[in-house]
């Protein structure tokens, strides 16, 4: 399993499967999933996503200054599987809560809206799968993913392990 990440993004996990399949997934079914994962669980949400929404936090607060904070999905250990976590704007456009993040919707110096949609056209796609690949799969010439490096957004936030 070492090997192994999970990228969501406009994801209906959190919101709609586990209301309609509650026996088969739950709050404490995506813990396990994350803690079996280590960690290596990314999920990408734009606010003005109709369809999809957060997976991996709940109860957003928007505080003084704008901030975001949540209680967040950490890996599962056995008791607790939230922990509270404000949001850090990451790059312009992006802003990292836990392991989600979250993109604005049109991105700066765009003016299409993308809602649901093109989550791949995202200028920060590349960078959020690449810092979550280069956890999942060892440099060349070692079998340790942890000796991997973090580029890209989750550099910036220093990593979300």
């Amino acid at each position: 399993m070492s090997r192994l990440a999970l990228i969501t993004y406009g994801s209906q996990l959190q919101w709609a499967f586990v209301r309609g399949f509650p026996s088969m997934l739950s709050f404490e079914s995506h813990g396990r999933v994350m803690g079996t994962l280590e960690g290596r669980w990314r999920n990408l949400i734009r606010f003005t996503d109709f369809v999809g929404g957060p997976v991996l936090s709940w109860d957003r607060t928007v505080g003084a200054g704008q901030t975001l904070s949540a209680e967040v999905l950490v890996p599962w250990n056995g008791t607790a599987i939230y922990q509270e976590e404000a949001g850090e704007t990451v790059a312009q456009g992006l802003v990292k809560l836990g392991r989600e993040y979250w993109l604005a919707d049109p991105e700066p110096g765009t003016e299409k809206m993308r809602g649901h949609s093109d989550y791949f056209a995202s200028s920060h796609w590349d960078d959020v799968l690449a810092a979550l690949f280069s956890k999942a799969v060892p440099p060349a010439g070692t079998n340790n993913p942890a000796a991997s490096s973090v580029s890209g957004p989750e550099a910036a936030a220093g990593g979300a392990e």
